[in-house]
């Protein structure tokens, strides 16, 4: 059983996501805040980590750099859902640096679980 690790800081996000995911057959892990995650991260690798970016505790651009700068971590899957309300530098980095980005206005939880499969499916491009 592939393991996610949802992190949001919207609780109704988290709840119809996390359902969703756990219909589909994934062990799911819930994290309200960026610092929540970090902490889940070495105590409980993902498979795939789904990062909103607006979050207090260490937005999403935080947490997502410290993925990339921990050897154990670096080659994690990360697939940010987000409503992008950061500027342009910081899009740009943030979605340089995931597998996947996607909107949440535009990703339903059939989409989600389609876009896990496909970073799970391909190899790990660092």
């Amino acid at each position: 059983m592939k393991r996610i690790l949802l992190v949001d800081d919207d609780p109704v996000i988290l709840l119809v996501y996390r359902e969703k995911l756990l219909d589909a057959g994934f062990h799911v892990d819930i994290a309200m805040d960026g610092l929540v995650a970090m902490k889940l991260l070495h105590s409980a690798p993902p498979d795939v980590v789904v990062l909103d970016m607006m979050m207090p505790q260490f937005n999403g651009l935080e947490v997502l750099k410290f993925i990339r700068s921990e050897p154990a971590l670096k080659n994690l899957r990360v697939i940010i859902l987000s409503s992008m309300f950061f500027g342009v530098e910081q899009r740009q980095a943030a979605t340089g640096e995931a597998d996947k980005a996607l909107t949440k206005s535009d990703c339903t939880p059939a989409l989600l679980i389609e876009a896990i499969n496909e970073v799970l499916a391909t190899s790990p491009a660092r």
